[in-house]
């Protein structure tokens, strides 16, 4: 079995079980055949079977370096990346250092109110500021650049060619400010296309404690994920709609929530508290990991192969061999480390 080299920023990761089966299912963009897994029972083996520690970063801990609670974690071939829960975004060398902290929280032309989401541009950070509509741009040496009229998201990425993709993700969905959960617009501000958010759950709120409504690459086309719906999606960088990668079938389909589900069914699923949801999805070379809750567990994972859709890890979250504990967006994966460097 073939073992992938990670960094490790920063100790957390975790993931569900699957038996895979090939179906036909219609997907966006009218395709006539979509890859379908059927999720059911877990494996046996560990975390340590399919990843290879190669080495681990300790972090830097100063009076101004302390992390509160790492929400997302990007990492380039000199820097690690972290957004915490502080609102700020802290910058470690790959060695672990501690280099700066972008922090600018307050009411001015160049301060943010909240701090959502993150993105590297080049030699610049975007960062979301969604309570104020904008995406406030600043060097990575900590110097204000520009400001720039955004929607209220969760989620964004930067296309080379300038425009944006936002991710809504979702909370109160009142049929108006919440109505679509995805959104792509121009440089020049206009719309090339959205999706609708799950109209049968307009009106109602939740919360999820942990959803990661970003954007990751890996150096491939970007994932994308709906709010309780069962598909992975690929951001076509041509006409910037979400095209279905993969699909998946759990035994807790009769619990997910479509807009055909009967409004008395829904209503006993969102008292028994929760429904089927993707909070993390990565992509290494050929493998897909999704994590997402479910009734078994509000923690489950999933490795699969997107090619033969064999089944490489299937566990709740637990531990490793080591003792660490698992959760996915602790790790790395490098496509060319040079770890010694």
């Amino acid at each position: 079995m073939r073992h992938y080299k990670l960094l490790i920023a920063a100790i957390f990761p975790a993931l569900l079980g699957i038996c895979i089966c090939g179906c036909n299912s219609d997907g966006s963009n009218n395709e006539e055949s979509v890859k379908c897994c059927k999720i059911s029972g877990y494996t046996d083996e560990q975390f340590d079977s399919i990843f290879e520690f190669e080495r681990y970063v300790v972090l830097e801990t100063n009076d101004v370096s302390v992390i509160r609670n790492i929400t997302k974690l990007l990492a380039t071939d000199s820097c690690v990346y972290i957004l915490d829960a502080n609102r700020r975004v802290l910058i470690f060398g790959n060695d672990g250092h501690f280099i700066r902290n972008i922090e600018h929280i307050g009411a001015g032309p160049e301060e943010y109110a909240n701090l959502r989401d993150f993105n590297l541009n080049s030699d610049t950070l975007m960062l979301l500021d969604p309570d104020n509509s904008r995406i406030l741009v600043y060097t990575d040496d900590d110097r204000f650049v520009r400001a720039e009229t955004a929607l209220q998201a969760r989620g964004i990425w930067r296309f080379d060619n300038g425009t944006t993709a936002y991710n809504m993700g979702f909370g109160l969905a009142d049929g108006k400010k919440r109505e679509r959960c995805f959104y792509a617009v121009t440089e020049d501000g206009n719309m090339k296309t959205a999706l609708n958010f799950n109209k049968a759950l307009l009106g109602r709120s939740f919360s999820h404690n942990g959803a990661l409504p970003f954007y990751y690459s890996n150096g491939y086309p970007i994932l994308f994920t709906k709010p309780f719906d069962s598909s992975l999606y690929l951001i076509s960088e041509s006409t910037y709609l979400p095209e279905t990668l993969l699909r998946f079938e759990t035994d807790d389909t009769a619990w997910e929530i479509t807009p055909e589900t009967p409004e008395a069914e829904v209503n006993e699923i969102v008292g028994n508290g929760g429904m089927n949801n993707f909070f993390a999805v990565y992509r290494w070379e050929n493998d897909i990991m999704v994590g997402y809750e479910s009734k078994k567990s509000p923690y489950t994972y999933a490795i699969v192969d997107i090619n033969d859709l064999s089944v490489k890890l299937n566990q709740p979250l637990g531990r490793d061999s080591h003792g660490f504990p698992v959760m996915p967006y602790s790790y790395i994966y490098i496509m060319d480390p040079d770890l010694n460097a």
